[in-house]
């Protein structure tokens, strides 16, 4: 069983969307938060919802060292998800417990997982407070994760003051800064200090927002992903839909409320020549999407032999990418890039002619619209399709689309070429010219997900010649790590064990 997961501050309206994410996914996941009785109640509803993953709450207070340490060295997590913190406009009311509940509460923390003997990844809710004041006028540009931090106010100095000490902690990290969170639990909490803030803030302020489901999401997305978020900061918004003015986004949620929308008045304009008289929000620049969808397979008859399920495998894929094709986003995000890993592409063409005759056949009564362009071309501009070892989906490498096939090596599983890939993939390659190798092999992976591996190591040392050179007193023989020796009629009863609490559990 892999280690569990620590969410601080796990019942707030990210917390608890996180929290019910990772056990959908089958994670055992370690909750904490201070005990109020609205923190009780949602701790229910969580643990009352079936999920496949193992729920264990607790209730510690961030300020007090010893039982953090206590928490954190009784459950060993592999990573932790750090939401807890007091938020403004109630630490404008009492800076000093702010400073240290947002400061004090994370050097704690950090403490605590420092004397783990294996360092957690420790992902760090963070703010686009840190930037400060954004004056459009002088400032139009976006903000990016390179922008210089600059807070203007105590929150703001917060998160710089407590990502500076995960930081130095040496463990390792990614910050997520958020944009201005969003959710119907937002408006339960407005009172009189939103209302003094709303009147204090520029009504043409700029504010970038995010569906409090978009954050839980990235924070799921990124547990796991310890190598490639490593000291990284990720600014997390919604797409350009979300970025609005303050006096817009406010007359939204008053609407909403049922209060009805406030107009100009409620707010008055910034002044341009003033730097320091804006909010500590911006537009952010949010680079392109790449989505990552877990498949559910359907599940095979329980009596099936495992070459039904390892024959279905690359094929299963199909379900997730017509429910995605024909999905809303696909429409109203146009930078939104998927990759279908581990599904083959020899299935490709007939499904483009399938998604262009059920446009071209339904679309007066399905109501789908791609502006005068066929399904197969929509397909081309978001899709990227993955092969292992697909001999029939490289000869109709053209009808699929030279620029969205990408090869995977599926290491460590057993349907992985590994260490004999470029001699079997050389194969698969035979008649096909170099530069559409090059295509197939790097070339589209690092512009689908905008990475140069040669920034880092020179192409002449990626070579296959020179990369196996370099691992040369390095073992890689095949061989079987496992310290438990099963017979082949073990591993049969095994399977059809799980099969059918599988199927029991999905009827």
């Amino acid at each position: 069983m892999s280690a569990p997961v620590l969410i601080t501050g796990a019942f707030g309206q990210v917390g608890k969307r996180v929290t019910a994410l990772l056990l959908s996914r089958g994670h055992t996941v370690v909750v904490t938060d201070l005990r109020t009785d609205s923190v009780r109640t949602t701790a229910e509803k969580l643990a009352e919802a079936p999920q496949p993953g193992t729920l264990r709450t607790t209730f510690a207070d961030l300020l007090d060292r010893a039982a953090v340490e206590a928490l954190v060295d009784e459950h060993r997590p592999d990573a932790i998800i750090h939401l807890a913190a007091m938020f403004s406009p109630q630490s404008y009311r009492n800076p000093q417990l702010a400073r240290r509940i947002n400061v004090g509460g994370t050097e704690n923390l950090v403490r605590a997982g420092q004397k783990l003997p294996t360092a957690p990844l420790l992902l760090f809710a963070s703010s686009a407070a840190v930037y400060g004041s954004r004056n459009p006028h002088r400032h139009p540009e976006r903000i990016t994760a390179d922008t210089p931090v600059a807070p203007i106010d105590q929150y703001g100095e917060d998160k710089v003051l407590a990502e500076s000490v995960i930081t130095r902690s040496g463990l390792p990290h990614a910050f997520l800064r958020l944009g201005g969170v969003l959710s119907p639990d937002t408006t339960a909490g407005i009172n009189t200090d939103h209302l003094v803030l709303i009147r204090a803030t520029p009504g043409d302020n700029r504010l970038h927002g995010v569906d409090a489901r978009d954050v839980a999401l990235a924070f799921a997305n990124a547990v796991g992903r310890r190598d490639s978020i490593n000291g990284k900061v990720l600014l997390i918004a919604g797409n350009d839909t979300y970025a609005h003015t303050h006096r817009d986004v406010e007359d939204s949620m008053f609407e909403a409320m049922g209060i009805g929308r406030l107009g100009p008045s409620a707010s008055l304009p910034g002044d341009p020549g003033d730097d320091r008289g804006w909010a500590f929000t911006g537009w952010c620049c949010v680079p392109d999407l790449v989505a990552a969808v877990p498949v559910r397979a359907p599940i095979p008859a329980a009596d099936s032999p495992p070459d039904v399920m390892i024959t279905l495998q690359p094929m299963n894929i199909v379900q997730a990418a017509a429910d995605l094709f024909w999905s809303k986003p696909v429409k109203d995000y146009p930078d939104l890039k998927i990759a279908l890993s581990e599904g083959g592409t020899g299935w490709i063409p007939y499904f483009l002619e399938r998604l262009d005759r059920t446009y071209e056949m339904h679309f007066t009564w399905t109501a789908q619209d791609f502006g005068g362009r066929l399904p197969s071309e929509v397909f081309r501009e978001h899709f990227l399709t993955c092969f292992i070892s697909d001999p029939v989906g490289v000869r109709l490498r053209h009808d699929i689309g030279i620029d969205i096939i990408a090869w995977e090596a599926d290491y460590p599983h057993s349907d992985s070429m590994w260490p004999g890939a470029p001699e079997q993939l050389g194969d698969v390659f035979t008649g096909v010219p170099d530069d559409e190798i090059d295509k197939m092999t790097h070339l589209n992976a690092m512009r689908w997900y905008s990475f140069d591996p040669f920034a880092h190591t020179p192409r002449e040392q990626c070579t296959v010649a020179a990369l196996r050179a370099a691992a040369v007193d390095h073992d890689v023989s095949v061989r079987s790590h496992s310290h438990t020796v099963l017979t082949a009629e073990e591993k049969l009863a095994a399977f059809h064990a799980q099969i059918s609490a599988v199927a029991g559990a999905g009827r």
